[in-house]
């Protein structure tokens, strides 16, 4: 299962975002060897990609393992999801995890602010703080 997954709910924002990279894990375990899928004329791998939306139009994948069509579509925009604002698509990189984070504690008092990657203002106006 892929990080995205553990962390993506069921949600009416993150129904599009269909997990491809758990959908090829489960049909290797299951139904196919070294990462393949056969085709009517060839063999073809899955790519999986870590940015959303990179998907630009349907592809057809004949499946003779399953005996069933696989259909990749492209995502449907979503105006929840900030990656949707973005007019340089590579700038999305810059917010999509794909690595382990390692969490960083950091101690600050009132009227202090912090700033997370120049997308997250965190103003700390009174009292105790801990992040």
């Amino acid at each position: 299962m892929s990080k995205s997954s553990s962390n993506t709910q069921n949600s009416p924002q993150n129904i599009n975002d269909v997990d491809k990279q758990m959908i090829k894990k489960l049909l290797n375990e299951e139904y196919l060897e070294e990462n393949e899928l056969k085709y009517e004329d060839q063999v073809q791998e899955l790519t999986v990609s870590s940015i959303p939306g990179t998907t630009v139009s349907f592809i057809k994948c004949k499946n003779k393992n399953l005996g069933t069509n696989i259909y990749d579509t492209p995502g449907i925009p979503n105006i929840r999801q900030m990656t949707y604002y973005f007019e340089n698509k590579n700038h999305v990189k810059t917010i999509v995890v794909d690595r382990e984070i390692k969490p960083k504690k950091i101690h600050f008092g009132p009227d202090l602010t912090l700033f997370i990657g120049g997308l997250v203002r965190i103003d700390h106006l009174e009292g105790l703080f801990f992040y």
